[in-house]
């Protein structure tokens, strides 16, 4: 019978099912669309450990926000919207803290003599 829902059920009938406290509808959302919410973080993030996380965490809204969903759109275009929000300020977040930077290997550090990279630097000092 779920295999049968899986593919006759419209997105529309599935989160008016889970609307009504049918939490299996929810599941066969997830099911049909985490391909979708995983490529697209994967996209905006280039991380594989954090697009997953944002997939998840996706999932997790909509869970939570399902009766902010009018069926003014299709749900697919919804969940994308979502989806494209919640990456975008998780890359605002990270980037405020600096997760994307890093420093190259080949910097000097300040005040040294210029000449050497950082490793070289560190041995000389232990010398």
């Amino acid at each position: 019978m779920v295999d049968q829902d899986r593919t006759e059920a419209t997105d529309l009938e599935l989160v008016e099912r889970f609307k009504r406290g049918e939490k299996a509808a929810f599941e066969l959302l997830v099911v049909r669309h985490q391909r979708l919410v995983y490529n697209l973080a994967y996209r905006l993030t280039g991380l594989p450990d954090e697009a997953q996380d944002l997939a998840q965490e996706v999932f997790i809204k909509v869970f939570k926000k399902i009766d902010s969903f009018r069926g003014e759109s299709a749900f697919k275009t919804w969940l994308f919207q979502v989806a494209a929000n919640h990456a975008k300020n998780r890359l605002k977040y990270l980037s405020r803290r600096r997760y994307f930077t890093s420093e190259s290997i080949d910097e000097t550090i300040d005040g040294e003599d210029g000449g050497e990279p950082v490793e070289v630097q560190i041995i000389l000092r232990q010398a």
